[in-house]
C-alpha cells in the first residue's frame, strides 16, 4: 500500500469518526436533558442550541457522503474534476456559527455551576476536540488529493474499474473493483513493478492483490464485462457482495454479524444479507 493511499484512508476514517463523535455528544446531551432539575429556561436554551447543532449535522451527512463517494472514484482514477469536487465540498463545511452558539450557552450557564453546566461544559469540550480533529482530517485530505494529482499528471498505464450499487438503498458505490498495470505510475495503487503484472484493487484500496501476467488479463476482462464471479474467486470474501443472491448491499444493511472463535482464537465472521442469506464475510 502506497504512503499516499495510507494517508488518504486515515484521513477519511478520521473525518467520519470525528463527525460521529460530535453527533454522539449532541445526542447524549439531548437524551440527558429531560432528566435534569435545572431551571426551565436554561434547559430550553440548551435544547435549542443542541438541536441547531443536530440539524447542522443532518445537513452535513449528505456532504460527507458526497465526499466519500467522490473520493472513491478519485482513488481509482485521479483527476482534477473529482479533486475539485472534494475540495469544494470540504470548503463548504463550516462549524463556526454552531460553535459560537455553544460557547455562548456555556458562558451563560457558568454562573449557575449546576449539573446542566457540568454536562454542557464536558460535552462542549468533547465537541471542540472532535471538530479540531475533523478540520485536521479535512485539511490532510486536501493535501493528499493535491499530491496525488501531481503524481497522476505525469503518470501512464492502463486502469479499468467498475462499481456495483447497493440493491437496497441504491448507493452507487457499494462494491468496487479496479485493475492497474505494473507500468502505471498510479499514485495510490501501483504496487507491482514486474513487467506484465498488475494489481486488483477492491473497494478503493481496502484490498490490493498482486496479479501475474495471465491472471491480469483475465481479471481485466472480468472488469470490462462487469463479471463479478471470477473476481470473487480471487478473494477470501466478497463482502458486502452476497455470493448466494449475487447482489451487493452496504455494510449497514447486513444483520446478525457474528465472530466465530475456535478454542479462544478468532476463526471467522458470519453475517446475514437483507435477503436472508448467511455467509462468511471474513476469514
Amino acid at each position: 500500500m502506497s504512503e499516499l493511499l495510507t494517508a488518504v484512508l486515515m484521513q477519511r476514517s478520521k473525518l467520519k469518526s470525528s463527525a460521529q463523535d460530535i453527533r454522539k455528544n449532541v445526542d447524549f446531551v439531548l437524551g440527558e436533558l429531560p432528566q435534569l432539575d435545572d431551571p426551565k429556561d436554561d434547559k430550553l436554551r440548551t435544547e435549542r442550541t443542541f438541536n441547531h447543532l443536530k440539524s447542522f449535522l443532518d445537513e452535513l451527512a449528505p456532504i460527507l457522503s458526497r465526499i466519500d463517494g467522490t473520493l472513491g472514484r478519485f482513488l481509482d482514477t485521479p483527476n482534477s474534476k473529482s479533486a475539485q469536487t472534494i475540495k469544494e465540498s470540504i470548503a463548504s463545511i463550516e462549524f463556526r456559527a454552531q460553535l459560537f452558539e455553544m460557547h455562548e450557552l456555556v458562558q451563560s450557564l457558568k454562573k449557575e455551576a449546576g449539573l446542566l453546566f457540568i454536562l454542557i461544559a464536558e460535552s462542549a469540550t468533547n465537541i471542540l476536540n472532535a471538530e479540531g480533529e475533523f478540520k485536521e482530517a479535512a485539511n490532510g485530505m486536501v493535501n493528499v488529493v493535491d499530491q496525488a494529482l501531481l503524481q497522476a499528471g505525469t503518470g501512464s498505464g492502463s486502469v479499468d474499474s467498475f462499481s456495483l450499487p447497493c440493491n437496497l438503498c441504491e448507493h452507487d458505490d457499494c462494491v468496487s473493483f479496479c485493475v492497474v498495470d505494473s507500468d502505471s505510475t498510479h499514485p495510490f495503487y501501483a504496487i507491482s513493478q514486474e513487467p506484465g503484472t498488475g494489481s486488483l484493487v477492491v473497494d478503493h484500496g481496502k484490498t490490493i492483490l498482486k496479479l501475474g501476467a495471465e491472471r491480469l488479463q483475465s481479471t481485466r476482462a472480468a472488469i470490462l464485462n462487469r463479471d463479478v464471479k471470477p473476481l470473487l474467486e480471487l478473494l477470501e470474501s466478497g463482502y458486502p457482495f452476497c455470493s448466494k443472491c449475487s447482489l451487493a448491499f452496504c455494510a449497514e444493511h447486513w444483520t446478525s454479524v457474528l465472530p466465530v472463535f475456535d478454542e479462544g482464537f478468532y476463526d471467522c465472521t458470519y453475517a446475514t444479507c437483507p435477503k436472508g442469506h448467511r455467509i462468511m464475510i471474513d476469514d
